[in-house]
């Protein structure tokens, strides 16, 4: 017979693996809905230096994946 202990160590480390899986799943799933224009602050209708810099801050403060900063930057100078 088990041990609870055992149970729940051999149940953490089967889930090792399936969370990197998650994870990656997570993710895609979260840059498929991440809309850029979000860092349109001023709400203006373009992505300018000051919106680059505060998603890159985002991204330096693990908020945004790198991913996402490029979706912003690609949309540098261009209007909504």
């Amino acid at each position: 017979m088990m041990t609870q202990g055992l149970q729940v160590a051999l149940i953490a480390t089967a889930a090792v693996g399936a969370t990197v899986v998650a994870r990656e799943v997570i993710q895609k799933i979260a840059d498929r809905a991440f809309d850029p224009w979000v860092y349109d602050l001023n709400e203006d209708g373009v992505i300018d230096l000051q919106e680059i810099t505060q998603a890159t801050q985002d991204y330096y403060a693990d908020l945004i994946t790198k991913r996402q900063l490029d979706r912003v930057i690609a949309l540098y100078g261009h209007t909504m």
